[in-house]
């Protein structure tokens, strides 16, 4: 427990996440406090954590300092002032306005740094004074964690071109080889393929730099309220797709889409429907919720905004359907499905999880499905 503001600290915290007071553990090279610790404390008020401005290290946003390299606002745009790395020679300052009216003025603390006994804090930064017995000169190198792998947007791009890569190649070689199993098996294979390059992506973040835990890095949650927010959304999605279509068609009418357009002419048996409504109704939701919407929107407004964000994840989520392509209809089922994606990015950013969006996406899907089945 912090001696200055009375807050509990993070287990092997460097700082206090309130005051920002140095707790005057020492620094033995191992990166402290642990991304595992860290996620933790930061769950404990049941939202997702962001990565530290400074040292990437997983952070509640109401802590007022970072606990491992004692960055003020830590889950502040990286943009503004970043914690030194390891080549600067004093260590980063707790800094930025004190918590809880607590001032941290200029003095000698714990040494954060296990250089000395304590080191003096000029009431903006640490120096390079030490006193053990006597004050003497002792500059420190800061380590930081450096975590193996890309940043999490890096991935979530790369994952998008290597699905939209095993998807393009496999549609093609399926339309060389006749469409074998007919135009349903097409869109079947190019969705899996699609989803490998994703499910990579998901995969990788979560088990290499997030927690292993797809409620705390993606916001996977439901909430009873989700299912009339995934309504809402469904119809909201039909609607914008919609006008958005209509400028389209309305300057090429003849790209107005058909049954056979989309499943083909062929004969599909009571299986086929069943594996199709599987893939289309519950796994379409899930995996591409899971990556669009929690893993590249998210990054995409933590470090843009919420505007950016939401535009490029969507324009990105209708450009990935036309991988399925059935001919020049296809931009009209592409341009739909963006406008479509807008509404999910916004159920994602204004509930701060994937339940509505996800429920909207399997009602969006389900009616598409039932009408093509309809009419067969």
């Amino acid at each position: 427990m912090c001696t200055v503001c009375g807050a509990a600290w993070v287990d092997d915290a460097r700082f206090c996440t309130a005051c920002g007071t140095p707790t005057g553990d020492a620094i033995d090279g191992a990166p402290r406090p642990t991304a595992a610790a860290a996620t933790a404390a930061a769950c404990a008020d049941g939202n997702r954590p962001v990565g530290c401005r400074g040292c990437d290290l997983p952070v509640a946003r109401a802590w007022a300092s970072c606990p491992r390299c004692g960055a003020a606002a830590p889950a502040g745009k990286k943009a503004v002032l970043r914690a030194p790395d390891v080549t600067t020679t004093v260590g980063a300052p707790p800094g930025g306005a004190p918590a809880h009216g607590v001032a941290r003025v200029e003095g000698w603390y714990p040494d954060p740094f296990g250089r000395g006994a304590t080191r003096w804090w000029d009431g903006a930064t640490w120096t390079a004074y030490v006193s053990d017995t006597d004050v003497h000169w002792e500059p420190v190198s800061f380590p930081t964690e450096r975590q193996p792998g890309v940043k999490g947007i890096g991935v979530a791009f790369i994952g998008f071109a290597i699905g939209v890569a095993l998807g393009v190649a496999t549609s093609y070689a399926m339309h060389e080889a006749g469409e074998p199993g007919g135009r349903a098996a097409l869109l079947l294979v190019s969705a899996f393929s699609l989803w490998l390059g994703l499910g990579g992506a998901i995969a990788y973040v979560t088990f290499v730099r997030g927690s292993r835990s797809l409620v705390t890095d993606y916001g996977l949650r439901f909430r009873w309220v989700d299912v009339p927010l995934g309504v809402a959304g469904w119809i909201a999605g039909r609607v914008l797709g919609g006008l958005m279509v209509v400028p389209i068609v309305a300057v090429w009418p003849d790209l107005r889409p058909t049954r056979d357009d989309v499943y083909g002419d062929d004969p599909m048996t009571t299986a086929a429907w069943i594996v199709l409504a599987l893939v289309v109704c519950i796994g379409a939701p899930f995996i591409e919720e899971l990556f669009f919407r929690g893993l590249m929107q998210t990054r995409l407004v933590d470090r843009y905004g919420a505007v950016v964000g939401i535009l490029v994840t969507s324009v990105l989520f209708g450009a990935a359907h036309l991988i399925g392509w059935v001919g020049p209809v296809t931009f009209v089922y592409a341009t739909a499905i963006t406008g479509a994606g807008i509404v999910l990015g916004l159920l994602r950013h204004l509930t701060g999880r994937l339940g509505a969006p996800m429920l909207a996406h399997a009602f969006f899907n389900t009616q598409a499905l039932v009408l093509v089945w309809l009419l067969r």
